[in-house]
């Protein structure tokens, strides 16, 4: 291997570890926020949350069969807002959340990343810092907030928890309302978010020293 492998391994290590999670959950948020906008079912999933403690009735509500349409859910809701909740609005706003904070995390790694490697001075830019430290909080609220939001009980419902596999005739009927594939993508996004990151951690604390010895060494 000539001299320069370690070096290479090194600035690889950096921009796969510092660029790549935002850029790839990003990627996700974006394709899921575009497919969840693009929908042209005419469906939303609303739940009436006054029956949270009547787990037999755990159902999205068909308020096409009450005469409400789409355009006029949200006038409907207006009327109701402590009983009913339109848990698709909830699930875009949670990705479109989900979607600015990854973005603006790409743009501050990236930036972060690219002046590293000519310039390791880079931990001095105190303004970048900064403002990648109030977008890591921000990532945080928004993982929080994603999970509470999926782990509600209007979540779940939406989110095909209470579901039966195969459906009864009671739910094949209502099957259009639900937002399965968003709420899939809603809780298992959060929970790797969570999880990557100690082992991220975990692992820079093992083989970054390594690859760092091993370029200086490399260099003597």
């Amino acid at each position: 291997m000539g001299i320069k492998t370690p070096f290479i391994i090194l600035y690889l290590y950096i921009w796969l570890v510092n660029v790549g999670p935002p850029f790839f959950f990003g990627m996700f948020y974006i394709l899921y926020y575009s497919d969840a906008m693009g929908d042209t079912s005419d469906f939303h999933c609303v739940v009436d949350i006054s029956s949270a403690t009547k787990m037999e009735k755990a159902i999205p509500l068909d308020y096409k069969a009450a005469g409400v349409s789409t355009t006029g859910l949200a006038a409907f809701i207006e009327k109701n807002p402590a009983k009913y909740e339109d848990v698709t609005e909830k699930y875009r706003g949670m990705m479109l959340f989900g979607m600015i904070v990854q973005i603006l995390l790409f743009v501050l790694s990236l930036y972060q990343t690219i002046r590293f490697s000519p310039n390791p001075e880079i931990t001095k830019d105190a303004t970048a810092n900064a403002l990648q430290c109030v977008v890591l909080v921000a990532n945080l609220t928004q993982i929080i907030m994603t999970l509470v939001a999926r782990c509600s009980y209007a979540g779940k419902i939406c989110g095909g928890d209470f579901l039966p596999d195969p459906p009864t005739k009671e739910y094949t009927k209502l099957l259009p309302y639900y937002e399965v594939d968003d709420g899939k993508f809603l809780f298992a996004t959060p929970i790797v978010m969570l999880v990557m990151g100690p082992i991220l951690c975990c692992l820079t604390m093992i083989a970054l020293p390594m690859i760092i010895l091993w370029a200086i060494a490399s260099g003597l």
